[in-house]
């Protein structure tokens, strides 16, 4: 919605917002009992400001319950007036179950409901739509396509709607915005928290770009051909960044993101790591040093309470997902920081204090009983492929951080960096 205000207020876009929740959601009578309107503050650091500003949305003009009021839903997609369906439905959200029957895919999953409401607008024989998925999976607007179109299969729908389809426009997006909720004590029951920083980029493969109807400045929407190098950068860079100290500065005592990124040896390690990633990935350097600027200044955030111990969670997926494809460049210098990683992230899995969150193997291992360290070293490793020629270094790291902790086990490590 924020996006979308501010449009308006540009003249860029004159529209605005239905909102209608994924599932069973009490909010809808509370924006309703204000008047579709709620307050969104902007806290953090930008430019080297603090920013902290509040900013009424008016641009929501209804919540509707698919649940409750099938109809009304129905009625809008058959309207003339809209362009574009924008989800978040988080990473669960897009799936595909079997369908057996179009009266129960209202309450069968986001996709489900989709198919349910394109089907209705093809009826009506209105025009395609832009459908934006901002869930946090690859390919997201691919994958969603992939489901509707088994869904219309499933539910025996002609091949006309198939066509149809085509017309709508299925499109990639990558989202990178930090919302940290509602603040305590406020007025407003409906408002919520955000960082200055914000930026959406939107695949459309067709080369008019003009035709993306909702423009804003450009720093704030990047609309392409091709979000992959955005989605490298966001993921190498600042999910990255967050995976490969995290787990050591947890146990070196910080809790939050903002206090680990004010110590000198920390700030040194996410420098220096980051100068290395940019390094290796094939983007304009520039561009990658701004980016990287940027998270330094987005990790100072000092509204923003980012807790290390939830960043932890799910470690052994995450360094797979941020950190591996860096360290197989096999740069020296990669590889003895993330070295480090592994091991402080082998010694969190042996905590007593928290309860790891991972996948079920994960945390089998993290409770099993080996006859040694080099044979734990050795069955962990096995989750991350192609690391196992770094058993010896990860193992001298992690006896290090078990015998003289994490922060004085990095003190020493640095020193090799030079």
């Amino acid at each position: 919605e924020p996006l979308v205000e501010q449009a308006n207020r540009q003249n860029r876009f004159c529209g605005s917002v239905v909102i209608v929740p994924p599932r069973k959601w009490d909010t809808c009578a509370k924006l309703a009992a204000q008047g579709c309107r709620y307050t969104v503050c902007t806290r953090g650091k930008q430019n080297g400001e603090i920013v902290d500003k509040r900013e009424q949305i008016t641009c929501v003009s209804r919540c509707i319950d698919p649940r409750t009021d099938a109809d009304a839903l129905f009625a809008l997609m058959r309207s003339p007036e809209l362009e574009m369906i924008v989800s978040n439905t988080t990473e669960a959200g897009i799936y595909y179950c079997k369908g057996s029957d179009l009266s129960t895919a209202v309450c069968d999953g986001y996709a489900a409901l989709l198919t349910r409401l394109l089907w209705e607008r093809f009826q009506a024989g209105e025009k395609g739509i832009w459908i934006l998925p901002c869930e946090l999976i690859e390919n997201n607007a691919d994958t969603l396509l992939s489901c509707v179109r088994q869904y219309a299969a499933d539910y025996a729908l002609p091949a006309a709607f198939s066509a149809w389809l085509d017309t709508c426009f299925f499109c990639n997006t990558l989202v990178d915005r930090i919302v940290s909720g509602h603040p305590e004590g406020d007025a407003d029951a409906l408002c919520t928290v955000c960082e200055p920083y914000f930026f959406w980029a939107v695949e459309f493969k067709n080369p008019d770009l003009s035709t993306f109807p909702l423009q804003t400045e450009p720093q704030s929407v990047c609309v392409c051909t091709d979000i992959s190098p955005y989605r490298m950068r966001k993921v190498r860079l600042l999910n990255g960044m967050h995976t490969a100290v995290s787990a050591a500065a947890f146990l070196s005592g910080f809790s939050f993101v903002r206090e680990l990124v004010k110590d000198g040896l920390f700030r040194r390690f996410l420098q220096e790591y980051s100068d290395g990633v940019i390094a290796v990935t094939p983007m304009d350097t520039a561009e990658l040093t701004r980016f990287r600027d940027d998270i330094l200044e987005r990790f100072e955030n000092p509204f923003l309470d980012h807790r290390l111990q939830d960043i932890c969670m799910n470690s052994v997926s995450k360094f797979n997902a941020r950190c591996k494809d860096v360290m197989l460049y096999n740069d020296p210098k990669l590889v003895k920081m993330l070295c480090f990683t592994l091991a402080a992230i082998l010694r969190w899995l042996d905590g007593e204090n928290h309860v790891p969150a991972d996948a079920p193997e994960v945390l089998s291992f993290a409770h099993a009983a080996f006859p040694n360290d080099e044979e734990r070293v050795k069955t962990f490793l096995q989750f991350f492929a192609g690391t196992e020629k770094y058993l010896q270094q990860v193992l001298r790291l992690y006896q290090a951080i078990c015998r003289n902790g994490a922060y004085a086990t990095l003190q020493t490590e640095a020193e090799s960096w030079k």
